[in-house]
């Protein structure tokens, strides 16, 4: 910091600031503001007073108005949350406030002591809970909840009143040690003496010394020292100048005493620091002392003392009314509705479909939900025991699971994939499924096994049939190090020869690509690296593929523990974003099709919000959006009944599935069985709502959809492991939906079907249920019984000009009304 007097700036609105933040080091200041501080993760040392505190996890530490301090890193990373409020927000009622003076630190106390504090933490938790979730009136409650803190500060902790003289007396000490410290600041790198300054105070030298070590806790010289390292180690961290030349420019005529007091101050070398903090992402504030917070679940500690009051149920709110009623014109068609959410389901890796308690699950959810094509990964995976040799080939399985897959009325999507061990450059694999992500040692014994799979699929299903299936050329290779483990060059030679072993075989034959993740967009440079290749070579893909998962992510270096992944949501219309993000690619490569295949609110195993009622909102307000925008639209995946993480350990634990692993359906299942009752003409869609028609009557598909708050969309998830994935949304109101249909006089049948909270959620069920784990065989059927939309019919007799129908629907939920004719 450049001025040891900390100048606070109140968020606006706000009588307090509210920041989180890691310290590197932050030397000694003073502010107006009283400051109540508390660690949330590791330590960090702390001097008050010339008093030295080394504060842990938990731990909750007052500054007073004026109080000089400073903060230093321990070994440990740190993550502090700070409370700063004005002394003068009590003026009109309390004006001593400015002259009291706490005795707050548990730091002092022992562990059986703590809880002694745990009425403090308890306000802060509520106070960050309020800023952090930022419901509509949330400033009202941070507010209330900032006096009922000072009003515990007051009743519960040690406190003292100075009085008036003291207090100017103290004043007049931190205006002249003002003026010293900002005269180091201005003159640190030249040549800075006490006695100049004693002449400019015009005390003694002597007299300045004894205050200055009084005031700091540590010499004049110390101090002076210790200034020009802390200047030094910021220019270290922020620009790429020489050790050397940063060492004489903040003031170190001899290279061997700065190394000497950097270390000591350190316990590092500079090189070392440079390496460890030079990174942007480690200090987005430029020259600021404070560190950015990259953790993930920073609140999880603090959001333990909350109460229940402080997150109880939303309390009710009144429905958003319909301004008027939206007139449908029956007769008048807007365009024709294709079923893209029909086209693709997926499920994980191939070896998989050869599981019967996989295939019992398949069979019930084509029974269900009637999907054309399955896509999967691995048909080259070494369960799938296919390479005895070079040549020798065993299609047994192959065999197997597209037989299976065909009598079911499903058509096989591939993404070929993995590398055959004996094929293999390298032992790299990925996932549980042990699937080697290397490219071939040697190219031929690759397109060797490529050309005898299509010669043999050819052979056994015919030309005909095999034309209309899929192929994909390995899944999501700009993931390097993850799901491939060669570089892009390596892959672009993978996809030519197989391009060409293909066209070899058949022409005919649908070979596309690239199967990309969505984190491909933010690296345009690897899909325009990928499509010059394909003109330069000739290549003409006949799909375009990619995923969608309405998320951002840092890096991920590993499948198996997405738990330690940094990610952000997307906000209401991520999804769409995302999507048109890859449509000028698709463009690039003159390609017609656009296959989605994988697709979900999430692709991190283990979020528990996707197996809330939320998915069956996502699943519907996203498909009205995207349906007649892309080809196919694959949830990833069916079932939880997936291996790429290792069996799940209970039966709602945050999987990708559209139904548990005991067969248990999910509200995102639900959804597409109400998306499949939609007729084929369209009458009118908006963001919330889809009306249809057929030739039995009209249908009518409504959702509440309620985005994230910000908490959960920044990436910290410490709300939902506190409380209930619930807890990621603010409360919302119902929505009211009013239509007037100009259909004639008569008598019609009204069919509502109701996807909510209370009606097909099994997540909520099983909270109803006292959330046993594990779940009994009875536990089981009873919520297989119970998870279903609410169904409900009517009879009407239309009069009138205008046949109305209204419906309220609950935040999450969605509603299907059936208008039979």
């Amino acid at each position: 910091m450049q001025y040891r007097h900390e100048l606070v700036r109140l968020d606006e609105g706000l009588k307090a600031k509210i920041y989180v933040h890691s310290v590197m080091e932050v030397t000694a200041h003073w502010h107006h503001e009283i400051e109540l501080m508390m660690v949330l993760k590791g330590s960090i040392e702390l001097r008050r007073n010339n008093q030295v505190f080394n504060l842990v996890q938990d731990d909750v530490l007052l500054i007073n108005h004026n109080e000089l301090h400073s903060i230093k890193a321990t070994d440990e990373n740190n993550i502090l949350l700070a409370i700063q409020f004005s002394p003068d927000l009590m003026n009109n009622c309390y004006p001593e406030l400015k002259n009291i003076i706490f005795h707050c630190n548990s730091a002092q106390y022992s562990d059986a002591e703590q809880t002694y504090f745990n009425p403090l933490r308890s306000h802060l938790a509520r106070i960050v809970w309020a800023f952090t979730k930022k419901h509509k009136w949330c400033k009202f409650t941070i507010e209330q909840e900032l006096l009922a803190l000072i009003t515990t500060l007051l009743s519960t902790y040690h406190h003292e009143i100075i009085e008036d003289n003291r207090h100017q007396i103290h004043e007049r000490e931190l205006e002249r040690l003002t003026r010293i410290v900002d005269y180091i600041g201005e003159h640190y790198a030249g040549k800075v003496q006490l006695q100049e300054l004693a002449d400019r105070e015009c005390v003694t030298m002597h007299h300045l010394s004894r205050f200055f070590k009084e005031q700091m806790g540590i010499s004049f010289q110390e101090y002076l020292f210790d200034y020009r390292i802390y200047q030094a180690a910021k220019q270290i961290i922020n620009s790429n100048e020489k050790i050397a030349d940063i060492a004489f420019a903040c003031g170190f005529n001899d290279p061997k005493l700065f190394y000497k007091k950097f270390k000591q101050k350190y316990n590092q070398t500079p090189i070392k620091l440079r390496r460890q903090l030079s990174a942007p992402s480690n200090h987005p504030n430029g020259g600021s002392s404070y560190l950015s917070v990259r953790d993930r679940d920073i609140y999880k500690s603090l959001f333990e003392y909350l109460n229940t009051s402080t997150t109880e149920a939303k309390t009710a709110t009144t429905p958003v009314p319909a301004s008027s009623p939206i007139s449908i014109t029956t007769e008048e068609v807007i365009d024709n509705v294709t079923q893209t959410w029909r086209k693709l389901t997926t499920f994980g890796c191939s070896y998989e479909g050869l599981k019967t308690q996989h295939r019992a699950q398949l069979a019930e959810m084509q029974s269900s939900l009637h999907f054309e094509y399955i896509r999967f990964q691995g048909i080259f995976a070494e369960q799938m025991h296919i390479v005895a040799a070079k040549g020798l080939y065993n299609w047994s399985n192959i065999d197997s699971l597209i037989d299976f897959l065909l009598s079911i009325r499903l058509k096989p999507f591939f993404c070929l994939g993995y590398m055959p061990d004996l094929f293999a450059s390298n032992e790299q694999t990925v996932a549980h499924w042990r699937g080697n992500i290397s490219p071939p040692e040697h190219m031929e014994n690759w397109t060797d096994l490529v050309a005898a799979f299509f010669h043999h699929i050819i052979t056994r299903y015919s030309i005909e049939q095999v034309q209309t299936w899929y192929f994909e050329v390995w899944n999501e290779p700009d993931l390097e190090g993850v799901f491939w483990a060669g570089n892009e060059a390596e892959y672009h030679q993978l996809y030519l020869a197989t391009y060409h072993a293909v066209r070899a075989v058949s022409p005919l034959i649908k070979l596309g690509g690239p199967s990309v993740s969505h984190m491909v967009f933010d690296r345009s440079d690897w899909l325009d690296n990928f499509i010059r290749f394909c003109h330069q070579h000739q290549l003409q893909p006949d799909f375009f593929s990619c995923h969608i998962y309405p998320e951002l992510y840092g890096n991920i270096d590993n499948l198996m523990d997405s738990s330690k992944v940094s990610r952000k949501t997307l906000g209401p219309d991520g999804c769409l974003e995302l999507l048109n993000s890859c449509r000028p690619y698709q463009q690039q490569l003159d390609i017609d099709e656009l296959h989605i295949t994988e697709w979900n609110l999430s692709a991190c195993w283990g979020n528990k919000v996707l197996d809330t009622a939320f998915l069956g909102s996502f699943v519907v307000y996203n498909i009205i959006a995207l349906y007649d925008k892309v080809s196919s639209l694959g949830i990833w995946t069916f079932s939880d009944l997936f291996e790429e993480r290792g069996p799940s350990t209970s039966t709602f634990h945050g999987g990708f599935g559209m139904m548990t692993r005991e067969g248990i359906k999910k509200p995102n299942f639900h959804a597409l069985t109400m998306l499949n009752r939609l007729g084929p003409k369209l009458l009118k869609r908006e963001k919330d709502f889809i009306i249809t028609r057929s030739s039995q009557g009209i249908q009518i598909l409504m959702v509440n959809y309620v985005h994230f708050d910000d908490l959960y969309a920044s990436g910290d998830t410490s709300a939902i492991e506190m409380s209930d994935p619930y807890a990621a949304f603010n409360p919302a109101p119902d929505k009211l939906f009013d239509f007037a249909f100009d259909l004639p006089s008569g008598n019609y049948k009204l069919t509502r079907y109701m996807l909510n909270r209370e009606h097909g959620s099994a997540y909520d069920d099983w909270l109803r249920m006292g959330a046993p784990e594990p779940l009994s065989e009875e536990d089981i059927d009873e919520i297989k019984r119970t998870a279903y939309p609410k169904r409900s019919t009517q009879s009407l007799h239309h009069e009138g000009e205008a046949l109305l129908v209204t419906s309220t629907v609950p935040e999450h939920g969605v509603e299907l009304i059936l208008l039979a004719f």
